[in-house]
């Protein structure tokens, strides 16, 4: 069965919100995992604003490497969701093809 390039083209944006969607989620868990880890740590000191400088440090390197190959969570949930869009796209031009015979 081939798949005609309108069908192929709309899920190119879902493919492409699931990809940034799922780095998000691997930052997301780096973050959390760098704080658990610093949770006791003295790095940024005891004054004012040492939980914002913190914060925003950890941020900043869990963006940075989700960027990157990133922890392998991100990619591993695309890998996974990724084929329910192509299938959606192939159900979707199998409906329309029966419809139209």
């Amino acid at each position: 069965m081939r798949i005609p390039v309108d069908r192929i083209a709309s899920a190119l944006p879902e493919l492409k919100k699931l990809k940034e969607t799922s780095h998000k989620i691997d930052a997301m868990f780096l973050k959390q995992l760098l704080e658990q880890m610093q949770k006791n740590s003295k790095a940024f000191g005891d004054g004012p604003g040492a939980d914002v400088y913190r914060d925003l440090f950890n941020q900043s390197i869990a963006e940075s490497v989700s960027k990157g190959a990133g922890l392998g969570i991100g990619d591993m949930m695309y890998r996974a969701m990724a084929p329910k869009i192509w299938a959606k796209a192939v159900a979707d031009q199998t409906s329309t093809t029966s419809e139209n015979s």
